[in-house]
C-alpha cells in the first residue's frame, strides 16, 4: 500500500471522525501500518454512512433512495457533488450530531475525496462488500419483499432465525470479509493462511454483532427495534419487548449462542501470523472486550431484558483487555488458556454445560 496518498490532514480526519462515530473500530487503526490503518479507517467510516442510512427514522422510499446513491458514491465518488450537495439539505432524523455531520458538507466531501483516491485494487474491495452491505439491508428492510421484519406494538423485531443470522452477515460479516481481503491485499499471506482467515471471518465479526445486540438491546428496544428473532421471543411469551425479563434458561440459550460463534472466532486471530503483530492486537482488542461482555451479561442475567438491562464492561477491564492482547498477539497458547478460563467462568456463572441446549438446534 505504498502507492495510497492520504496528507496528516486527511489521516488526522479518519481518526477524528472514528472516535466519533465507531469507537470500537477507532481502536484497531492505531496497531496497523499507517496506510493499512488509514484505509481501514476510511473503509469503516464508509460502513458508518450505510449503517447510518439504515438507523434513520425515515420511510423505506427515502433509505431505498439514500442507499442507490451510496452505490453510485461507491462506484464513482466523482458524482459526490450533486448528492452530497442533497444530503446536506436532509435531516437525518434519529442520529446523532456526529453521524449526522458524516453525512453532510464539510465532512462528506473529505471522505469521499479519501475514498477516492484510495488505489483501485483496494477501492473496488471496499465498494463490493460495502455494496453487499447495503443491498441486504435494503432487502430486509423492503415491506415489498418477503417479510423479513414484522411489528410488534410499537417495535420492529427481525422475524426467524434465519433472518437474525442474515442481517448480522449484512451489517457485520461483510465488514469482516472486507477486513480480510484488505489484510490479504496487503500482507500476500500464503494461500492456507488466506483460506482459513476467510472462513472464520464470518465467525469473528458474527460474534462481535451478536455481542452487541445483547449489549444494547434496551437501547436499540427503545428507539423501536428489536434484532433477536420473534421466534426466540415467542418461547418466552415476548416478555422482553416488554422488559419483563425471560426465562433463565432463555437467556442462557441466548448468551451460549453468541459465546460459541466468539470461540470460532479465536480461530480467526490464532491463524493471524506472529509477524502481523499490530493485526493481532487489532483483533484481540475486539474479541476480549466481547468476551467479556458476555460474562458480564451472565454474571447480570436475572436482570437481562429488563429496565435494569446494564451490559457495559468497566474502563479498569478495557485497560486489561488492552493488556492481555499485547501479550496473546505473541502466543497462541496464552490465548487458549483464556479461552478455557472464559469457559469456566461462563459455566459457573450459569448452568452446566449438559443442561444448556442450544439455541438454534
Amino acid at each position: 500500500m505504498s502507492d495510497i496518498n492520504i496528507n496528516p490532514e486527511q489521516a488526522a480526519f479518519l481518526h477524528d471522525r472514528l472516535n466519533r462515530v465507531a469507537r470500537t473500530f477507532a481502536l484497531l487503526p492505531p496497531f496497523l501500518e499507517a496506510n493499512l490503518g488509514a484505509v481501514m479507517s476510511a473503509a469503516y467510516l464508509v460502513c458508518r454512512v450505510v449503517d447510518s442510512i439504515e438507523d434513520c427514522q425515515e420511510s423505506f422510499a427515502w433509505k431505498q433512495q439514500r442507499f442507490n446513491e451510496v452505490r453510485s458514491l461507491l462506484s464513482d465518488p466523482m458524482q459526490m457533488d450533486d448528492i452530497l450537495t442533497l444530503w446536506t439539505e436532509l435531516d437525518w432524523p434519529g442520529l446523532n450530531p456526529d453521524e449526522t455531520a458524516l453525512m453532510k458538507l464539510p465532512d462528506a466531501a473529505t471522505l469521499w475525496e479519501i475514498y477516492g483516491g484510495i488505489p483501485d485494487k483496494y477501492r473496488q474491495i471496499i465498494g463490493f462488500w460495502v455494496t453487499e452491505m447495503a443491498d441486504g439491508m435494503e432487502g430486509t428492510l423492503n415491506p415489498a419483499a418477503a417479510p423479513h421484519v414484522i411489528k410488534e406494538g410499537n417495535v420492529l423485531v427481525l422475524r426467524e432465525l434465519e433472518d437474525y443470522n442474515k442481517y448480522c452477515y449484512y451489517v457485520a460479516g461483510t465488514v469482516g470479509y472486507l477486513q480480510t481481503e484488505l489484510l490479504q491485499a496487503f500482507y500476500q499471506f500464503s494461500d492456507d493462511v488466506a483460506d482459513t482467515l476467510r472462513n472464520y471471518s464470518l465467525s469473528f465479526s458474527l460474534g462481535l454483532q451478536k455481542t452487541n445486540i445483547v449489549k444494547d438491546f434496551l437501547d436499540d428496544l427503545n428507539r423501536g427495534m428489536c434484532y433477536l428473532p420473534y421466534s426466540w421471543l415467542k418461547e418466552v411469551q415476548k416478555k422482553p419487548l416488554v422488559t419483563q425479563g425471560a426465562a433463565p434458561i432463555w437467556i442462557q440459550n441466548v448468551l451460549v449462542d453468541v459465546k460459541n460463534v466468539l470461540d470460532e472466532a479465536v480461530e480467526y486471530i490464532s491463524t493471524l501470523p506472529y509477524k502481523v503483530n499490530g493485526v493481532r492486537q487489532a483483533t484481540l482488542m475486539c474479541l476480549l472486550p466481547a468476551y467479556q461482555t458476555i460474562l458480564l451479561a451472565a454474571e447480570k442475567s436475572r436482570l437481562l431484558f429488563t429496565q435494569k438491562h446494564h451490559v457495559k464492561i468497566s474502563h479498569k477491564v478495557l485497560a486489561t483487555c488492552f493488556e492481555d492482547a499485547q501479550a496473546f498477539s505473541a502466543n497462541n497458547q496464552l490465548l487458549r488458556q483464556y479461552q478455557a478460563q472464559i469457559h469456566e467462568r461462563f459455566e459457573n456463572l450459569l448452568l452446566k454445560p449438559d443442561s444448556i441446549k442450544a439455541v438454534n438446534a
